[in-house]
Formats: structure tokens, C-alpha cells, sequence
């Protein structure tokens, strides 16, 4: 590899706010892959990507989620989660369309951080089957604990060794 000089232009209304996290760009952001589904805390910087990506056209979950931080407040969040996208597997099946989306709950249990959703995904899930609420239709996944294992495994042995970074 070599190095590399960027000119990037900033933008700080793309910041404002605590829900949204107003780190810039991170060279080794948090993350989560669970079972195949791929978790992150909404950052300015995240919300600009996508911005570019939708040619200007963001979901209008996560535009509303950033205009209305006072009633997300009010639910006890302090940091938005957003479910990113599904890696395909056996347990992601038919979840893809449901990207990128707030995520909510976790069996009905407010997400209220980043760190929050982790400790909600490592507990045991009722039944042995996580429910995950989000913004999007159909607005909630469901994930075995036993199916995101494997998948998990078989994320980590093709494409990414490691499937947390808090």
C-alpha cells in the first residue's frame, strides 16, 4: 500500500446533534455482524456516505430520525443504531431490503446505544430467536442464535475475521 493524500471537504450540519455521533471519519469504525446483519452507530460521516450514495436522496428514516432527535430523546437513546445491510447467508434471507433502518428494539427492549445493542445481542434470546425492531418494512428480523452461529462462522472464514468492533 501506498500513501495517499485526500482533499475532503467537511461538512458540519451533517453533524449537529448527540443522537448522531459527530466523530468524523473513523479509520477503524465500531461494528457489529450478527448472524450476518451489520450494525453501526449513526456518524455524521456515515450519514454523508449515504447521502453520496443515494445521489442526495437518503432514506427518509434516517432523515426523519436526525430531524427529530428530541423524540427519540424522549425514548431514552443516546446514540442512534442503524442497521447497515445483510451479508448474504442462510439467515439474512429476505432482510436486505430492510437497509439502512434505526434500529429500535431488541426483543422489545428500547436500543438505547451502540454498546447497548451489543449487550442486547450477547444476552440469550428468548426461545433461542433474537426479534429485532426496526424503521423499515417489514420492521422486524427475527435471528436463531443458532443460524446467526453458523453464519457468523462462515462470515469469518471468507470474507471477515473479525465480526465486532465496539
Amino acid at each position: 500500500s501506498q500513501p495517499m493524500t485526500l482533499d475532503v471537504k467537511l461538512d458540519r450540519s451533517a453533524i449537529e446533534g448527540d443522537l448522531v455521533n459527530p466523530a468524523p471519519f473513523i479509520s477503524n469504525p465500531p461494528y457489529r455482524i450478527y448472524g450476518g446483519l451489520v450494525f453501526v452507530p449513526l456518524t455524521g460521516a456515515m450519514m454523508g456516505e449515504i447521502n453520496k450514495l443515494s445521489k442526495n436522496h437518503p432514506p427518509l428514516n434516517l432523515v426523519e430520525a436526525t430531524q427529530k432527535k428530541e423524540d427519540i430523546r424522549k425514548k431514552g437513546v443516546d446514540e442512534i443504531v442503524v442497521f447497515l445491510m445483510a451479508l448474504p447467508t442462510q439467515a439474512t434471507l429476505g432482510y436486505a431490503q430492510m437497509s439502512p433502518s434505526i434500529v429500535e428494539k431488541v426483543n422489545g427492549v428500547q436500543v438505547k446505544s451502540f454498546k447497548h445493542l451489543n449487550q442486547l445481542l450477547d444476552l440469550p434470546a428468548p426461545g433461542g430467536t433474537h426479534r429485532i425492531e426496526v424503521t423499515q418494512q417489514p420492521y422486524t428480523m427475527y435471528m436463531s442464535q443458532k443460524e446467526a452461529a453458523k453464519a457468523d462462522r462462515f462470515i469469518q472464514m471468507r470474507a471477515v475475521p473479525v465480526l465486532r468492533r465496539d
